[in-house]
């Protein structure tokens, strides 16, 4: 990542570790979810303000294709629409969208998250993927892909944001996201490779090796844990394989069911693949305690 990307990328997550601040526990939208919940996305700049605010669109990235979207009076992203000026933005429009009528949109945000950062604009701007967006090219090449791959609306679901990711991001509490073949994927990529998700020690403030190395160390497992759990929405003969390789996990979890120390990735692919019906020989579950 560049000097400048890197600047961008910590300014947004700086911006999001704010609003986090306010609540505890909140639920924040993906940026995934807020392009799967959309029946039309445009990227463009304001042209015209009166009663109503016109939008040139130079792309669409999802939906009917049109040269302009027109905005019913309305405050966008907390912020006047003379505030947003000449900076190109990403009109998101939920449900029934006739480009030649005003549109209420569902939600408007900054094409490049350092100018959503300067306005103090953050929700939005977290990845199902566990990540900031360094630039204008990744959030745009982000809902391209998305849009490309998952064509059709899924479910919504929710999962909590890890400890050490919150640490890192700012990002606490629950995150919406896509519920359906994509956060499959992400499942599947939580079980085989947790430590993608896993922040730099770099990224913490004031965590010492030992404490990262260790704490590192919970947060894969618990991501390979979640993975596996969300992995039993979707059975299939690679899944299934998928969740034997994990009957023999290492990760032990303390205090996981009430005083008992649990394998409880082990636990959690078990259990599903008995639902499925899978015949398996029963792993060791149980860790001593002390």
């Amino acid at each position: 990542m560049s000097r400048a990307n890197f600047i961008v990328f910590i300014a947004t997550l700086v911006s999001l570790a704010a609003t986090a601040g306010a609540q505890r526990n909140p639920t924040h939208e993906s940026f995934e979810w807020i392009v799967n919940d959309s029946t039309f996305i445009g990227v463009g700049t304001i042209s015209s303000q009166s009663d109503t605010t016109v939008v040139n669109i130079t792309e669409v990235i999802k939906g009917p294709k049109t040269s302009r979207v027109i905005l019913s009076p309305h405050t966008y992203l907390g912020l006047s629409i003379a505030e947003v000026g000449s900076a190109r933005i990403i009109v998101f429009v939920r449900g029934k969208f006739d480009p030649t009528e005003p549109t209420e949109t569902w939600r408007l945000l900054f094409a490049n998250p350092l100018e959503a950062a300067h306005h103090g604009v953050s929700e939005g701007y977290f990845s199902m993927n566990l990540r900031g967006f360094a630039s204008e090219k990744d959030l745009l090449n982000t809902a391209r892909s998305y849009v490309k791959r998952f064509p059709e609306p899924e479910p919504a679901t929710t999962f909590f944001v890890p400890k050490l990711i919150s640490a890192a991001t700012g990002v606490q509490g629950q995150l919406t996201v896509p519920g359906g073949r994509s956060f499959e994927a992400l499942a599947v990529k939580m079980i085989q490779n947790p430590k993608s998700f896993v922040p730099r020690q770099s990224q913490i403030f004031g965590i010492s090796k030992p404490e990262y190395d260790q704490q590192a160390r919970i947060e894969s497992g618990k991501l390979r844990r979640m993975g596996a759990f969300e992995l039993g929405n979707f059975k299939s003969d690679e899944n299934i394989r998928i969740l034997k390789k994990c009957l023999s996990d290492p990760f032990v979890e303390d205090h996981w069911e009430g005083s008992a120390n649990v394998y409880s990735v082990r636990k959690v692919a078990y259990d599903i693949l008995v639902r499925w019906g899978v015949s398996v020989t029963k792993p060791i579950l149980y860790a001593p305690i002390g």
